[in-house]
């Protein structure tokens, strides 16, 4: 049937002088095959037959089934159509021109019954001969003016992908583009989507969800405006059943589950404290549609890849991994030092069979988010090659967004905070091919680095001292959680471990004062909640804040009255502003998702980031004899990464300017490598 279809498209183009599928490339003529019908012959040659346009287009029929069965049967229509079928059904008004049409239409029977016989006589041969299905890999490139840092992801039905670009304004937004066309198509109403790490398809292929405002949502790549369909701050992954079911995951958090027409969204998983589980990211459902795999992140960095279920709290360990893993066609896909492997994967016992085959290197990916540059469905595997980790570019900015210049060259930053005096930044460090992070100092005046810890462990967050003297940082030393280290900011003499516990804990601020330092605890029992340590001789902590829900980065104002934090009380986090101590006293600033907020040095402007549309917000208060505050207003947009736990900027005493962790475009981004019919390449 793959003959007569050949068939079929060379008696097309002998009839029309036409191609019946045509393309400008590989790929955009696999796409026309797939997806497109040919013209009727009659209206490109007037003088066809209009039985043998029928023969034709059963030739050409995308569903093998609906082709003619056999060459027999072919050449018996054939025989049919000579026998007197092709006579016209209606007479031309002109004798003559008929006689002319119907001697053509004659010789293209002629043609025809002898281009069939010679199809017939070559069926026992091919039928005979060795199938050989090869694969096909072309590229997709992204638009001159975007970024394509954010992986793409693949239809269901192999015919579509989906890209999350930056633009040079920084707006994101998500992107269409069908394998059979060369157009690179914007999905209006996706503007602000939060992370294109987190996009993902309906069954049918007809849909794709993403998150975006605080929210997941979904919308048709057909047209028409997106439908929101839960609060979801901080995505990361998602997944769709064939029963109208949602598993998605967000930032520091565990799986949750919500009905494709939306509703309240309940949570599924149940973090691992005795693995000091973090979160529970990129789910993947499995082809029952009740099964499925997902990443579990560990405050130790011990992270794996488990398979669960919808009807039972069992999970099963499949592979150690610190990224994502997908199933497609038979294999558990998953990237080892930046090559993406595929293993054969037995999705009824949940067994992974011999061993891993490689498929492709160099492979992108976020150690921070757990996400790598690779995405597959039943036949079509994509990927893009890339740094392990996101390249950044500390950025000076006015209060209009302008740039100023920058600090230091490119790098794995995160959590930048400035000195006390402005001329230093410490800063959270993870180079690329490096495992663990590390504090760094850089000078702001002259551009010079300096590493301040050597510990193979993670060290991050770093927070200064009022004279600048010291910082003290978060560092998971002995692998376990992480606890409160301190040392000199010149780089004199042995860190000092500050406060130890069995919860992890990231310090945020240190009062003007120098007398309280705040931080944020996770609790087993209570999430994450909010502690301030004197900084006095017994350092005995207390809490500040204890609850159901998560609370972070708390920030004593400068005069030492009022704490800033961010909360997940109402689903998603917004900034508020307490007494401190507390007593009461509470006001909800943000509004909308709000993170990592910051106080102006004199306590009349507080900033946050409000990260659906990546901006900074600013907020007039007053902070005299009782707190008020304004209405947030935006000052600029930022092109930085959001993490829920990580800040992403600081901000001068003045509110003047701002230090902003951007990451750095790519004016020559690889392109994207599509790969149809990739599990031919592990059989050969």
């Amino acid at each position: 049937r793959t003959d007569i279809f050949a068939f079929g498209a060379v008696v097309y183009e002998m009839t029309t002088g036409k191609k019946a599928f045509e393309g400008k490339s590989q790929a955009s003529l696999i796409g026309a095959i797939m997806t497109s019908e040919p013209q009727p012959m009659a209206s490109l040659q007037e003088m066809t037959p209009p039985v043998l346009d029928r023969v034709v287009k059963r030739c050409l029929a995308k569903e093998p089934d609906e082709r003619w069965q056999t060459a027999a049967d072919l050449l018996a229509e054939l025989k049919w159509v000579i026998e007197g079928g092709s006579q016209p059904d209606v007479p031309a008004p002109v004798v003559a021109r008929r006689k002319n049409r119907e001697r053509l239409a004659w010789g293209l029977v002629v043609i025809v019954l002898v281009a069939a016989l010679a199809v017939t006589l070559s069926v026992p041969y091919f039928s005979a001969a060795p199938k050989d299905s090869a694969s096909i890999r072309f590229f997709v490139t992204s638009p001159q003016e975007g970024s394509s840092r954010d992986i793409l992801a693949v239809s269901p039905d192999g015919r579509h992908v989906v890209l999350g670009l930056n633009s040079s304004d920084g707006t994101r937004m998500i992107y269409l583009r069908s394998l059979n066309s060369t157009e690179i198509r914007p999905l209006q109403g996706t503007e602000g989507v939060e992370s294109a790490y987190g996009v993902f398809w309906s069954p049918d292929s007809r849909f794709v969800g993403f998150f975006a405002e605080g929210k997941l949502k979904k919308i048709a790549i057909s047209g028409g405006p997106p439908q929101t369909l839960c609060e979801a701050p901080i995505g990361r992954g998602g997944t769709w059943n064939r029963s109208g079911l949602i598993l998605f995951a967000m930032e520091g958090n565990v799986l949750y589950q919500v009905s494709e027409d939306g509703g309240v969204a309940t949570p599924l998983t149940t973090l691992d404290e005795t693995r000091q589980e973090r979160a529970h990211l990129w789910p993947h459902f499995l082809p029952d549609g009740r099964r499925f795999i997902y990443l579990a992140q560990s405050r130790t960095g011990d992270n794996v890849i488990y398979a669960g279920s919808l009807d039972s709290a069992e999970r099963t360990h499949l592979l150690d991994s610190d990224l994502l893993a997908m199933y497609s066609s038979g294999y558990l896909l998953f990237v080892r030092e930046q090559t993406l492997m595929a293993q054969r994967f037995n999705e009824t016992d949940l067994r992974m069979m011999g061993g891993p085959f490689p498929l492709a290197e160099g492979i992108g990916s976020n150690v921070f988010r757990g996400s790598a540059w690779f995405s597959a469905s039943e036949g079509v595997l994509s990927y893009r090659t890339g740094a392990t980790v996101a390249s950044t570019q500390l950025t000076w900015h006015e209060r209009s967004g302008k740039e100023l210049g920058s600090v230091g060259p490119p790098s794995g930053y995160s959590t930048p905070a400035l000195s006390p005096d402005g001329m230093r930044v410490a800063v959270t460090r993870l180079d690329s091919g490096e495992v663990n992070s590390d504090i760094w100092i850089l000078d702001v005046s002259q551009g010079t680095t300096s590493r301040l810890t050597f510990d193979p462990a993670n060290d991050n967050s770093p927070v200064w001292s009022p004279d600048g003297s010291q910082i003290v940082f978060a560092s998971n030393r002995g692998g376990g959680p992480f606890q409160l280290y301190q040392k000199d900011s010149a780089g004199a003499g042995q860190e000092q471990l500050l406060l130890e516990s069995n919860n992890s804990k990231i310090p945020e601020n240190w009062s003007l004062d120098g007398q309280f330092l705040t931080y944020f605890e996770s609790d087993p029992n209570n999430g994450q909640d909010l502690w301030v340590l004197p900084m006095s001789d017994d350092r005995k902590p207390t809490p500040f804040l204890q609850g159901p829900f998560n609370e972070i980065q708390p920030q004593l104002s400068p005069d030492g009255r009022w704490m800033a934090y961010s909360s997940n009380e109402l689903g998603s986090y917004h900034v508020y502003v307490q007494n401190f101590p507390p007593s009461g006293g509470k006001w909800q600033i943000s509004e909308g998702v709000g993170l990592q907020p910051r106080w102006r040095r004199d306590g009349q402007e507080l900033f946050y980031i409000r990260p659906w549309s990546n901006e900074i917000m600013a907020v007039d208060v007053n902070t005299d004899a009782t707190f008020e505050h304004g209405i947030p207003h935006p000052l600029f947009r930022i092109n930085v990464n959001v993490v829920l736990q990580r800040n992403s900027y600081d901000v001068t005493a003045d509110g003047q300017r701002f230090l902003l962790n951007s990451l750095v475009q790519e004016s020559a981004s690889s392109p994207i490598t599509v790969v149809t019919n990739w599990t031919a390449e592990l059989e050969q």
